[in-house]
């Protein structure tokens, strides 16, 4: 016999990669933080921030161009 969903649904809801998540990934990283950093800032695992990371190319994207954006800003403000 199949089970009743119930409304009220035991454990963490499912982790989704949204924009507003792409973003503040982005963001996190631009300020130097770490992806375990990151991972904690999002809500999530480190192991969970790694299998989003190897299985969603916007994640990995979002990461490396705040990656990217942080290296600029620390370069620009020496260089200045």
């Amino acid at each position: 016999m199949a089970k009743k969903k119930s409304k009220n649904p035991v454990g963490r809801p499912k982790f989704e990669v949204t924009e507003e998540v792409l973003q503040r990934t982005e963001r996190a990283m631009a300020q130097g933080l770490t992806k375990e950093q990151c991972a904690a800032a999002l809500g999530i695992s480190r192991s969970k921030f790694f299998e989003i990371q190897e299985q969603n190319v916007d994640f990995l994207d979002a990461i490396k161009s705040g990656e990217a954006e942080g290296i600029q800003q620390v370069t620009n403000a020496l260089y200045e």
